[in-house]
């Protein structure tokens, strides 16, 4: 007998929750024009990719000269499948000739094309 009288034993069904989070999900940076045409970057929501000249403290190593040693920062969100882009150089990251304030995160969707500092250094992210 429950607390409260009679226990009933028609009792609701067993209730299950179906999640769509995927921890092992990861996006990529393509290297579309400029140093390491062709390369292909995996980034995931634990491995950020640090962008730059430096080979110390970079994942993406560009050596051009309008590459600063810490470009960028690319992050990717692994429960919507966005990336974050912050901006860490002087002479900028830009998307459609906008440029990205600096040492602010900025979401950003797959398919979108980012240029360093000039338009000759171009990544997509996908």
């Amino acid at each position: 007998m429950g607390l409260f009288g009679k226990m009933n034993d028609s009792r609701p069904a067993e209730l299950s929750i179906s999640r769509t989070y995927n921890s092992h999900r990861k996006g990529k940076i393509m290297v579309i024009s400029g140093e390491g045409e062709g390369n292909i970057v995996t980034v995931d929501s634990l491995n950020p990719v640090r962008v730059g000249r430096s080979e110390v403290t970079n994942d993406l190593i560009i050596s051009a000269k309008c590459i600063s040693r810490n470009h960028c920062l690319i992050e990717y969100n692994d429960i919507n499948g966005s990336f974050v882009v912050t901006n860490l150089s002087t002479n900028g990251v830009f998307v459609n000739e906008y440029r990205l304030p600096k040492n602010v995160g900025v979401v950003l969707k797959p398919g979108t094309v980012i240029s360093l500092s000039d338009n000759e250094h171009l990544l997509k992210l996908v």
